[in-house]
């Protein structure tokens, strides 16, 4: 049986209809999927602040510690650095206040700022990095750095001389990939302040004492009658003990004379 002209131009008109419903349909869908493919969010705030140092063996201060700080035999000063939202506590450690009058916290606690760690070349945003940690005399000269992709850094004082003592200034920056100083809107990302040190009571390095003196020989022994031998010498003392490395022994004394 042949279908009628009027079925193939129904048929024909169905299937434009359906055309212009799918492809709107199709475009708006791949319109709305760019859409959704946001540039990623700009990182959220962030500040600094020198927070504890850890200037002898298990020894800690914080800001606002009594003073002076006792610098550790080694030479090393550990820094870490309190990295926080704007407007909240700097340590993370800290009690909250509550103001009597509105029973509220009088500084919100602390709240971590928006800050990666990670060492040079291994960032892909904006406010990710490392900590560097300078420290120098007020009065000028050499000058100790440190660097790390943590929040601590350990520095070594040696530039300064051993056991320096007198008034200091630290210095913490946050470096976008380790290597220019990160800013927030508008303010760099870095804090510094002042601390007044003391070496603690270090023992000099040893040195070797003098040698000890030889002492002589011992006195020989008296000689024998008839057919009997000579009594045997006596030994001589031994050398007075020198300091480090010093020595000597003492010469044994040589035998009597045999009998006559």
């Amino acid at each position: 049986m042949t279908a009628s002209p009027t079925f193939f131009l129904r048929a024909s008109a169905g299937r434009r209809a359906l055309i212009f419903i799918v492809a709107p349909l199709a475009l708006a869908l791949a319109c709305g999927s760019n859409e959704d493919e946001q540039p990623p969010a700009p990182p959220g705030p962030v500040a600094i602040a020198l927070g504890k140092f850890f200037p002898r063996g298990s020894d800690s201060w914080k800001p606002g510690d009594s003073e002076p700080v006792v610098l550790g035999c080694d030479g090393q000063l550990g820094v870490t650095a309190w990295v926080y939202a704007p407007g909240t506590l700097p340590d993370p450690e800290a009690m909250v206040e509550i103001d009597p009058d509105t029973m509220r916290p009088k500084v919100p606690a602390h709240i971590p700022g928006d800050w990666l760690f990670r060492p040079p070349g291994a960032c892909s945003r904006d406010q990710c990095g490392t900590l560097a940690v300078s420290v120098e005399s007020v009065d000028g000269g050499a000058v100790a750095t440190g660097e790390a992709a943590l929040d601590t850094v350990v520095v070594n004082l040696s530039p300064l001389g051993s056991a320096f003592q007198g008034r200091l200034r630290v210095r913490a920056e946050l470096r976008e990939n380790g290597a220019t100083l990160a800013v927030y809107r508008g303010e760099p990302l870095a804090y510094e302040l002042e601390i007044d040190v003391v070496p603690d009571d270090c023992p000099p390095d040893g040195e070797g004492g003098a040698g000890g003196a030889p002492s002589t020989g011992g006195t020989g022994g008296s000689g024998g009658t008839g057919n009997q031998g000579g009594e045997a010498g006596v030994p001589g003392a031994a050398g007075s003990p020198g300091g480090a490395g010093g020595a000597a022994s003492g010469t044994a004394g040589e035998g009597g004379a045999g009998g006559v």
